[in-house]
């Protein structure tokens, strides 16, 4: 797992692409967990989980497109992300529960950490799982 990671993390092109879409998925999802929770007056952890999703499609667009300039099959592709996706949900969603409604702490900042916490696994897991047929890997070039 660890070769995994590194190789992985050493494409400095990709991550940094992989941020920058990662950053529109969390604008989405902060965006919509405010939104329902501040405004529809919805469950907080429900709110994170219905924006998570909604951060998924956006950043499977920005992904396929931007990161890995993908060319596989979308049903596919979409597969393999959305499981990586929703393994990061399983994440999100503990850990967001376990800061807000464990330890009391605010929502927004329970939600800046529980993403924090799935950005790395779901970095290497795309890099590796979901874009692995279509994605363009280059050789690395660390320097």
């Amino acid at each position: 797992m660890i070769e995994l990671a590194k190789t992985a993390f050493l494409r400095t092109d990709i991550l940094l692409r992989y941020m920058v879409g990662g950053g529109i998925g969390a604008v989405t999802q902060f965006a919509t967990l405010w939104l329902l929770h501040d405004v529809a007056g919805m469950n907080a952890t429900v709110s994170s989980s219905v924006g998570f999703i909604a951060a998924l499609i956006v950043n499977y667009l920005y992904q396929y497109h931007v990161t890995f300039r993908a060319d596989s099959a979308h049903p596919l592709t979409f597969s393999r992300f959305a499981l990586v996706g929703l393994s990061g949900l399983l994440v999100n969603s503990a850990v967001f529960w376990l800061l807000h409604s464990s330890f009391g702490l605010h929502y927004l900042l329970s939600q800046f950490f529980a993403t924090g916490t799935v950005f790395f696994s779901n970095y290497v897991l795309n890099y590796h799982f979901a874009f692995q047929n279509g994605a363009h890997h280059e050789e690395a070039d660390p320097a």
